[in-house]
């Protein structure tokens, strides 16, 4: 008897499941707990080894109702009880001393288990291969949909998309410098800083070393445009402060993610009045990724990046 009689299981059950743990089935699993244990006990002497194939034999070939089952079950507490007691009475028929080595050194509660657990085999088989074909469905659709812009989200709400900001940092020599060390501070995409404890990435405060390579790479959204204290507008922009074997203090100075045209009106980019200088503070987006910005610092020598003196 299927496990799914209604037809709410019904719409749900899958074929294997409602085969592999029908009533007949698991009837058939209690059988060939008894056939495996009978045949070790013979393998290792704990029952004799003739008596061990007769009941082997009763077991491969037995049939028993699982309704008949079912019904003594409800007086016995378990099913267990009336499947032993009518696989005595059938080894008895066949030989009056193998039946009491039937179910020998086990109980009730062995051979619902494993009957389960067998029942249960082909059902993992057949969830592996739903799963597999699910995964390589969900891979190819990933595949064909890799170039459309999904909306993130954390903790249920829309998210800012990512912006990566990477580049080396180089010494007077053109060398690269593997040690050095960014911290970066910076408003989210309306334009606002954080404050109190939420200053953490994805925006707010930053740090993030060079690599042998003298790399670096800061994972964080793209900043806004900010009013600042006096009233000024400034343009989309990261405070960085650098850190070097070699300086006595920071190299304090800021980039900005905005083409160079939309950025000359911006206070620091005014101080500066030169639009070569200024290009050593702004990030070129990658041809291939626009979240993807470069910046390569050079702290002296041609092509030094403007630092700012507090």
């Amino acid at each position: 008897m299927p496990i799914a009689l209604n037809i709410v299981g019904r719409s749900f059950a899958r074929d294997a499941f409602t085969r592999a743990l029908s009533a007949d089935a698991f009837v058939r699993a209690m059988l060939d707990f008894e056939r495996a244990l009978a045949l070790a006990e013979g393998d290792i002497g704990v029952v004799p080894q003739d008596a061990a194939r007769v009941i082997a034999k009763i077991c491969t070939d037995l049939t028993l109702s699982a309704e008949a089952l079912a019904v003594e079950g409800k007086r016995s507490g378990s099913l267990a009880v009336p499947l032993v007691k009518a696989l005595t009475e059938h080894v008895a028929r066949a030989d009056a001393r193998a039946s009491a080595f039937v179910h020998y050194g086990s109980t009730s509660q062995d051979v619902l288990d494993t009957a389960l657990v067998l029942c249960l085999k082909p059902c993992l088989a057949d969830a592996d291969a739903v799963l597999a074909a699910a995964v390589a469905s969900l891979a190819g659709h990933a595949r064909r949909h890799a170039g459309v812009v999904m909306l993130g989200r954390t903790l249920m709400q829309p998210a800012a998309p990512i912006t990566a900001l990477t580049g080396c940092v180089f010494d007077g020599n053109g060398a690269p410098i593997y040690d050095a060390l960014f911290e970066t501070w910076q408003a989210d995409p309306t334009g606002r800083f954080p404050s109190g404890h939420d200053g953490a990435r994805p925006y707010g405060y930053g740090r993030v070393s060079t690599d042998t390579d003298g790399r670096y790479a800061i994972e964080t959204v793209k900043p806004g445009s900010f009013t600042g204290p006096g009233g000024a507008t400034y343009s989309p922009q990261i405070s960085v402060a650098i850190f070097a074997r070699g300086l006595l203090k920071a190299l304090h100075t800021r980039v900005f993610l905005a083409p160079i045209d939309l950025i000359k009106d911006d206070p620091l980019a005014r101080a500066i009045g030169d639009l070569e200088r200024l290009r050593t503070l702004v990030a070129t987006p990658d041809p291939d990724d626009p979240k993807i910005y470069r910046w390569d610092v050079r702290l002296r020598g041609a092509g030094e990046a403007v630092f700012i003196e507090f």
